[in-house]
């Protein structure tokens, strides 16, 4: 499939689109300037230097592992400068019958191993495990934190962390 291209009626393709947007067709007035945003309930968000044209934009994950289309990607992020993209996660290429069952993270592609995001003692979040997604804005910056403690499950001795989290703040 060609950069920019997608297939349709294929929704996870089209939400990672909302989020990294290569900004090349803006209708005026559809983003409004926003430059700050967070989808409650999803989790995702995204914070930009300016819109509708950013030179800087980060797009952000929480959300959960207990859908049929969930990949262990929460807490990863993405970063583009001008029209680069500065971090990647690796995402499926093909669907297969096995990538929407209850082996689907066996597949490298929806593993926390192929995403950028935090492990800890080797494993990234637990099974059907969510991540909640806070606004963080003030005086001078905005952005978000990622609140993984939970997400992260249990060692045989408790908690697997105190905290695990990210902050992703733009000054």
């Amino acid at each position: 499939m060609a950069e920019g291209e997608h297939q349709e009626g294929s929704w996870p393709n089209e939400a990672e689109i909302a989020l990294l947007h290569p900004r090349k067709v803006v209708k005026t007035g559809v983003c409004g300037g926003r430059r700050h945003h967070l989808l409650k309930g999803l989790e995702w968000g995204y914070v930009a230097d300016r819109m509708p044209d950013p030179s800087l934009y980060v797009a952000v994950r929480g959300g959960t592992t207990d859908a049929p289309h969930a990949h262990r990607d929460l807490m990863s992020f993405y970063v583009v400068i001008g029209k680069e993209k500065m971090t990647e996660n690796i995402p499926a290429q093909d669907y297969v019958d096995s990538t929407f069952g209850s082996r689907r993270f066996e597949l490298y592609e929806t593993s926390a191993e192929s995403k950028n995001t935090l492990f800890i003692n080797g494993v990234g979040v637990a099974d059907n495990s969510t991540v909640k997604t806070s606004v963080l804005e003030g005086r001078g910056y905005r952005g978000f934190r990622i609140n993984a403690t939970e997400a992260m499950g249990t060692m045989y001795d408790g908690p697997a962390a105190d905290f695990c989290g990210r902050a992703i703040v733009l000054l």
